[in-house]
């Protein structure tokens, strides 16, 4: 029965509250933005109490060891957002998080512990243990450069970004640096939140600020003045011509006072230059140059960074500094400016800032610098006179019709791009002049202004969605048919193919899916006996070649080079006698090419690994780039990718190490980025694997051992798995010619032992498993082994990667398999999956589809936190089977949750996975979804690391991996 009075109390009430709960927003939206974004009394602890309007709480004391947990007022599913958490370093106790959570985590538990990143629900920094946290593992020592002494100061900056799904942390001026990542794949408003074991501790929070990319976008400004100078400015300083030059009087008696600023703030994306009219040698120290926050009664300082430290970021000398600390090192010197040299400075849209040396970019100097700065450069010391360098403005190029009101800079560069296709598509004779202009300026000339390798990628991906690769070779066959063999309007229209095909992955496939790598392949048949004679046709071939190398790389474009009997066009363009850059590029687009018993074609001559090993020389002389010189640039690490796979051919590796490859290898260890560090690692593998008596040669090269050992302590993993094996099998050959060797058996393998306890408590039934194929991939067993670290499986071959680390449980074949010769034929990929799930896995026999119903009537929905048809990007399509070929990307927390298992008093961070044969031509190849911006797997691109199908009955199961890593303490 119902209780009709309280009922009709409720409903007399209704109106009254509506309206309490409209004053109360409104009373929310009139307090300080500190006091929106502090603690929540409401959803925190029954034993903690939100004190001063939220922005404190205090830890009430206990009589019973227990754990409590607040969270912010406000939580978070888009923008940049800041706050800074004040807590003395005398209340914290023996455990204190600082993090995020969901609003679905617990706030409070029995016992002392690490409630925050104790579930999957909340990640964050334990500030006493100093480790990060998520799903009650550890997932790694931090800050990562942090002195074992190192204590976290009492007032900390957390900077979570939910653009990229990162969270971060800072203090005094030092940035640890990205914490963790993934943050978007959890599918919720992440919260500020703490925990907490210490009685009466009070914490603070303080919000700085946002910028929330979810919020209404802002009317168009209207175009910013000219920059010039400010006419407040150092005392020494005297402006001249309309104040876009700025001179230091009593240069010879004073090298200081000639701090200048902007006459206004800068744009997003717009660069304050300028460039150095006159010297002298008087001075040791030179200009400095940098952005600025203005505030209320700012005062010039004398020199640069001077009072305006916490203020400022400032490029002086080699350093960007920042709050009295060092942001990042330069590779140029500002005290050896010459006249003519042009700095410049610009903060981009997401906060970052870029410093600017004669127009080339510097990479990232800095992050979340603040959207109100002013440039600001300081004529010191033997830099004397400075002028401004005019920015030519796009807008005054563009439109200014209705059709552009309002689009942004990006919308309206990727508006050209398409009027540009638009009249390719029209293939009209009469206008072929302008369709030419449009193509120069708007898709040539786009990539060369822009030098980020993330943008040209986007650019390439949107001329992906415009179908260009189509239209361009359509064109091409419109300018044959109409007579028009001009070389220029040929090469212009290849060259963009060149360009985007390095820069995008996508738009190298959709090369391959017109008729482009065709008209290439005829002309290279047509002109290989002739195009050194041939004036004009040396370009078009070395172009040919460049744009057959770029799409050889995507796996899928393989079966047309097949099919047009690429192998045989490019073999004799390897021999003697041709282009140096057009033999070279003929063997690294083969190396992508050849099968197992075609390594024959790719044993080059010692002259043509010469080369390649050159370029890779230029390449590294380029600190800032690491691009070769020449008309074809390679970047350092495809050279390497293609060294790597020349190493299939004996041969090769013999004149690789006799040709000095393994000291250039040695120096992309030294000067690389972690990519360009594995891959160097890596083709030192390959070539002390290849049985070939090289191993003895190589170990001595000089600073090897030393290289190999400062990056066994590398921040990141695989770089230091890389450098473990290497470091292995070196040590084996030092002991072999070491008169203390001692041939006693090497102990046995323990990995295996701890694994099969963890695959115990999954109680998994005996008759699944085939024992005799059982394989250990630690780095121990892997290198003994001396396998590779990709194989090639399937018809047509494909790769992927061996799951060094794991260990492969492996599963009896059904019947099918051996049918359907599916170990010869399919390709290999790998599935990560939570250990609850894997019973059920196994139950059905295969990998289903959300929507499926598995054994016993459960219905298989998407993974908690993974798009979901009310969640997900435009033209997703969510009812797949997703794998890949490699276990990186499928090992990942997100796929592979991270489980804590406990033995023999040791913690250790647990992960499974499933290693599965695929069937060829039943799956899509796409980009991946996990928000990462670095590249996964240096074997396979970002663009291509995921693999979906539709197809029930396309995956057979063949390996149960574990993975066990022990936490850190």
């Amino acid at each position: 029965m119902g209780n009709e009075a309280s009922t009709s109390r409720l409903l007399h009430n209704l109106e009254e509250l509506e309206q309490e709960l409209e004053r109360d927003q409104v009373s929310k939206s009139n307090q300080p933005l500190k006091v929106q974004h502090g603690w929540d009394s409401k959803d925190c602890s029954n034993n903690m109490t939100v004190l001063d309007d939220g922005l404190k709480v205090r830890r009430n004391k206990s009589l019973q060891p227990r754990t409590d947990a607040v969270r912010g007022k406000r939580g978070y599913g888009q923008g940049i957002h800041i706050w800074k958490i004040h807590w003395p370093q005398s209340m914290r106790g023996s455990n204190a998080v600082i993090g995020v959570a969901t609003y679905q985590a617990p706030l409070t538990c029995t016992g002392y512990s690490s409630l925050i990143g104790s579930n999957d629900q909340s990640m964050g920094w334990d500030i006493v243990r100093n480790v990060l946290l998520f799903n009650d593992c550890v997932i790694r020592k931090y800050p990562d450069d942090a002195p074992g002494e190192f204590v976290a100061p009492d007032v900390i900056t957390v900077i979570l970004n939910m653009d990229s799904g990162t969270l971060g942390f800072k203090s005094d001026g030092k940035n640890y640096g990205v914490a963790l990542k993934g943050l978007r794949l959890l599918g919720k408003k992440l919260y500020p939140a703490i925990s907490t074991t210490y009685d009466n501790c009070e914490v603070g929070i303080e919000y700085i600020r946002s910028t929330d990319q979810g919020r209404p976008q802002a009317k168009p400004c209207p175009l910013a003045s000219p920059l010039k100078f400010k006419q407040q400015c150092g005392e020494n300083i005297e402006l001249s011509n309309d104040s876009i030059q700025a001179e230091r009087s009593n240069f010879m008696s004073e090298s200081d006072k000639a701090v200048v600023l902007t006459s206004r703030s800068l744009q997003p994306n717009e660069k304050f230059e300028i460039r150095v009219k006159r010297t002298l040698d008087k001075w040791p120290e030179g200009l400095a140059i940098g952005v600025v926050a203005l505030e209320a009664g700012f005062e010039i300082p004398r020199s640069l960074p001077g009072q305006a430290t916490d203020i400022a970021w400032v490029w002086k000398g080699t350093d960007v500094l920042h709050d009295q600390k060092t942001e990042r090192k330069m590779d140029f010197n500002l005290n050896s400016a010459k006249i003519g040299d042009k700095f410049g400075v610009m903060r981009k849209e997401d906060g970052a800032l870029h410093f600017f040396y004669n127009g080339r970019d510097m990479g990232m100097a800095a992050t979340n610098v603040p959207q109100k700065i002013h440039g600001i450069v300081d004529v010191h010391g033997s830099t004397i006179h400075v002028e401004l360098v005019e920015q030519i403005r796009e807008e005054t190029t563009e439109p200014t019709g209705a059709a552009f009101t309002g689009i942004s800079r990006i919308d309206r560069v990727f508006e050209k791009m398409r009027q540009t296709i638009d009249l390719l598509k029209k293939k009209d004779e009469r206008s072929i002049r302008s369709t030419i202009h449009m193509v120069h300026e708007h898709l040539y000339m786009l990539y060369a202004k822009h030098k980020a390798r993330n943008l040209r990628q986007l650019m390439g991906d949107k001329l992906v969605q415009l179908n260009a690769a189509f239209h361009i070779t359509e064109y091409i066959k419109f300018l044959c048919e109409c007579g028009i063999e001009n070389d220029k309007i040929h090469e212009l229209l290849r060259t963009v193919c060149l360009n985007y095909s390095d820069a995008s992955l996508q738009f190298a496939r959709s090369i391959g899916q017109t008729d482009l790598l065709g008209i290439l392949s005829a002309e290279l048949a047509k002109y290989q006996n002739r195009y050194m004679s041939e004036e004009g046709k040396k370009d078009i071939v070395m172009s040919a070649f460049g744009i057959l190398h770029n799409c050889s790389k995507v796996t899928e474009n393989r079966g047309v080079y097949y099919r047009l009997g690429v192998i045989n066009i490019a073999v004799p363009y390897t021999k003697p006698g041709n282009d140096e850059t057009v033999a070279m590029t003929a063997l690294m687009t083969l190396s992508y090419l050849v099968t197992i018993d075609q390594n024959h074609l790719i044993q080059a001559e010692p002259s043509a690994i010469a080369n390649i090993l050159k370029k890779l020389d230029e390449a590294l002389k380029n600190a800032a780039t690491h691009q070769s010189d020449g008309s074809l640039t390679f970047h350092a690490y495809e050279i390497v990718e293609s060294l790597i796979n020349l190493s299939k051919s004996a041969q090769n590796r013999v004149t690789t190490v006799q040709k000095g490859g393994i000291p250039l290898f040695v120096k992309m260890m030294k000067v690389g980025n972690p990519q360009e560090q594995e891959l160097a690692l890596n083709a030192v593998w390959e070539l002390i694997n290849g049985g070939d008596g090289t191993l003895s040669t190589i170990s001595r090269t000089a600073g090897l051992l030393d290289a190999v050992k400062a990056l066994k302590s590398s921040k990141v993993e695989t770089v230091r798995q890389a450098a473990e094996r290497i470091s292995l099998k070196l040590d084996t050959q030092s002991q072999m010619f070491s008169q203390r060797f001692d041939p006693a058996p090497k102990p046995k393998c323990t990995y295996n032992d701890i694994c099969n306890k963890f695959v115990e408590t999954l109680n998994l039934h005996k008759s699944y498993f085939d024992a005799k194929y059982h394989r250990c991939y630690c780095n121990v067993c892997h290198n003994d082994r001396g396998d590779k670290l990709y194989y090639t499986r399937g018809n047509p071959p494909k790769d992927y990667g061996i799951p060094i680390g794991w260990y492969r449980y492996a599963l009896c074949l059904p019947p099918k398999a051996k049918a359907m010769n599916v170990l010869d034929n399919w390709h290999r990929a790998f599935h990560g999956t939570k250990k609850d799930v894997v019973t059920k896995i196994l139950e059905v026999g295969e990998l289903l589809i959300p929507g499926d119903v598995a054994l016993g009537g459960d219905k298989i929905s998407e993974r908690e936190g993974h798009f979901k048809d009310d969640n997900k990007p435009e033209g997703f399509d969510t009812k797949k089977i997703f794998v890949s070929p490699s276990i990186r990307y499928a090992g990942h927390g997100a796929y592979a949750m991270p489980h804590k298992f406990v033995v023999s008093g040791k913690t250790y961070v647990a992960r499974v996975a499933l290693q599965v044969c695929i069937r060829p031509g039943s799956y899509d190849v796409g980009d991946q979804t996990i928000g990462e911006t670095k590249p996964i797997d240096p074997k396979f691109d970002n663009q291509e690391i995921e693999w979906s199908t539709k197809e029930r009955g396309s995956t057979i199961l063949y390996g149960l991996l574990v993975k066990l890593e022990e936490q850190a303490s």
